[in-house]
């Protein structure tokens, strides 16, 4: 994603109306080798792929507490191994690509003005996933959090130090968009800073829609 914002972004420097983007994206797929694959019947698929699924926002209002599925160690800590945390890695890539496609698509519902920031792109020291300034000019905090794991009702995820202090910080302008299910789901669950209460040691939070 970032080598992509950087080649569109170069596309911009060059302020040639006569190359459209269409003509710079074939050459810039053709310089790698790729051409014939653009060719393809299944080239002209890479936007149904893309937008194939619909995903609905549902905005969570209370949450019951609810305890954690017997993971923690004697010290509270969550034993994780080498496998589990690539897993992990997967899933989260997945649920913060679906965060920010919904984000894209429904800029004008939720009041989105100018650009969608994803500062991880650029940026590994933020603690944040997308940021965003609505109409009256507000800053719009998202962290995506996402599971493989198919709970419709409960939810379960994890903070950092770091990502907690900042949602302190922000309380009245951050949410979590957690996204159940990941790969099969098409509901994003968007839970507001102050309903979420964390458990100790890594902040694992656990609640039930209700």
């Amino acid at each position: 994603m970032f080598k992509r914002q950087k080649l569109f972004d170069f596309y911009v420097s060059l302020n040639r109306p006569d190359i459209t983007p269409l003509s710079f994206m074939m050459f810039v797929y053709n310089d790698a080798g790729l051409r014939p694959y653009l060719r393809s019947e299944e080239s002209r698929c890479f936007a149904n792929k893309t937008n194939a699924k619909q995903y609905e926002l549902e905005k969570v209002t209370s949450l019951s507490e609810a305890a954690t599925n017997g993971k923690n160690n004697e010290r509270g800590l969550v034993s994780e191994n080498v496998e589990s945390l690539s897993q992990k890695k997967i899933t989260g890539k997945k649920g913060e690509e679906i965060t920010k496609q919904f984000l894209l698509t429904h800029k004008k519902e939720l009041g989105i003005v100018g650009k969608i920031d994803c500062p991880r792109e650029y940026d590994d020291t933020k603690h944040y996933d997308f940021s965003y300034t609505q109409e009256d000019g507000k800053t719009i905090y998202i962290e995506s959090k996402a599971t493989k794991a198919n709970h419709p009702e409960e939810i379960h995820f994890e903070m950092s130090d770091l990502e907690y202090g900042f949602m302190n910080e922000h309380m009245d302008s951050y949410f979590v968009f957690y996204i159940n299910n990941v790969f099969e789901g098409t509901k994003i669950k968007m839970i507001p800073a102050n309903l979420v209460s964390p458990k100790p040691s890594k902040y694992r939070f656990a609640g039930i829609v209700g």
